[in-house]
């Protein structure tokens, strides 16, 4: 069992990390940061002022046409359009949302290949009990969708059972099914099942770490306007260098767990 989760998630690692797949993201990221993107995106009906769930039309659509060309702010050329139409069912129960992605030959600079192109539909059903627990369940299926280099088909589900969402003591089933999730040459076919607070939480392993580098104005207003107990950790004389804290924690890690089976979790290098 073990085993086959460790290969499948090995397999979406191996697609997740592609080359053509993280300079694809990179180029989508440029885009969406860029603050020119809101004017170039039409929203039907018009969303209401302020904006909550409870008031939030049952249909809506966003478009967005760049035209001829639309230059972001990394000197990217995007050009073609893309559509998103959403519906919201609404439920005593719960909520379920359902989205349909239109990618219409969005093409990026001088090439005349489609970076983005296919239909990606999807959708979530959220419902709660009267005890409070949850149940999730959801789809997203991939229509010949080409992102750069790759295309992408198949379909990844989502199921849960009674879902209780305590960070100290979660519990619950969740399960993923990969229905010939093709990307390139990757194909994943297969069921994942995870078991909420299945077992013991290790702890928690805390350093104060000595990094070095030069302080910046931004970086020393947001300490500021933090609570007094993490401010104190900036001025501890017992600070760990970077190295001394990695030891410390494989240490740490390690007592708790065999070091093959130890698979890390985290924001990324590019995060801070």
């Amino acid at each position: 069992m073990e085993e086959d989760i460790e290969n499948k998630l090995g397999a979406i690692l191996t697609v997740v990390n592609a080359e053509e797949v993280t300079e694809g993201l990179d180029v989508l990221t440029s885009l969406l940061e860029d603050e020119n993107l809101q004017g170039l995106v039409t929203i039907t009906p018009p969303l209401p002022t302020p904006l909550d769930l409870e008031n939030l039309p049952d249909d809506i659509t966003l478009s967005v046409d760049f035209g001829t060309g639309f230059t972001t702010e990394d000197g990217n050329v995007f050009r073609g359009g893309i559509t998103i139409n959403i519906s919201i069912i609404r439920s005593t129960t719960g909520l379920r949302l359902e989205v349909e992605a239109l990618f219409n030959n969005v093409t990026v600079n001088d090439s005349t290949e489609p970076y983005l192109n296919g239909r990606m539909t999807g959708f979530i059903d959220i419902t709660q009990d009267g005890q409070g627990n949850m149940s999730v369940a959801g789809n997203i299926s991939f229509e010949n969708v080409r992102v750069n280099q790759k295309t992408i088909s198949g379909s990844i589900s989502l199921s849960s059972t009674n879902i209780t969402l305590n960070l100290t003591n979660p519990s619950g089933t969740i399960t993923v099914t990969f229905s010939d999730f093709v990307m390139g040459e990757e194909r994943i076919s297969g069921v994942i099942t995870l078991a909420l607070g299945a077992g013991e939480t290790p702890g928690t392993y805390v350093v104060s770490v000595r990094c070095g580098g030069a302080m910046e104005p931004d970086t020393v207003l947001w300490w500021l306007q933090q609570e007094e107990a993490a401010r104190r950790e900036l001025w501890k004389e017992d600070r760990a260098d970077s190295a001394t804290a990695l030891q410390q924690f494989t240490a740490w890690m390690t007592e708790r767990a065999p070091a093959d089976g130890v698979r890390v979790w985290g924001n990324g290098a590019a995060f801070d």
